[in-house]
């Protein structure tokens, strides 16, 4: 459950920065900004500034979609027949897997905001692809891991 508490946190946290540097960089941004990056973090595409709050509302949509989630277990399309005996298992294991996706999705969502802001101001962040390869394979890992643990516990 602390885990959980600080999990919830993390995520809220990156929510709250994301959106206090984007109301903060907003008003020095030109009217396009990069909206695509590349494998290697370079920007492809330029677009209208305000997609940015789009993504931020996209990112809070997402934050608050998987807090109903974990706070609904039985509302989960669960991959392996529940039953008495294991429903109580498969909605925990579902409930832990919501709440560490949250993060990771938040993060995934919030890093290009960030870092469209920053090549429009001129800032230049060099871990930006390991930072978004990462947290891809770590959403993948988590998907992996709990339906594993899905299947496990049946």
């Amino acid at each position: 459950m602390k885990n959980r508490r600080c999990l919830d946190a993390a995520a809220g946290a990156v929510v709250l920065v994301v959106w206090v540097l984007l109301i903060g960089r907003y008003i020095r941004l030109a009217d396009l900004v990069p909206t695509h990056f590349s494998f290697a973090g370079v920007a492809d595409s330029l677009g209208p500034r305000h997609l940015l709050w789009i993504m931020a509302g996209l990112m809070v949509l997402s934050h608050a979609g998987l807090t109903l989630l974990a706070a609904r277990p039985n509302w989960f399309n669960y991959p392996v027949e529940i039953t008495e005996q294991n429903k109580s298992r498969q909605q925990q294991n579902m409930v832990r897997f919501t709440t560490r996706a949250r993060l990771v999705v938040v993060a995934l969502v919030g890093l290009p905001i960030i870092q469209s802001t920053n090549l429009a101001l001129g800032v230049r962040v060099d871990f930006f692809p390991l930072a978004i390869l990462s947290l891809g394979l770590i959403l993948l890992a988590l998907v992996g891991y709990h339906l594993f643990q899905a299947f496990r516990l049946a």
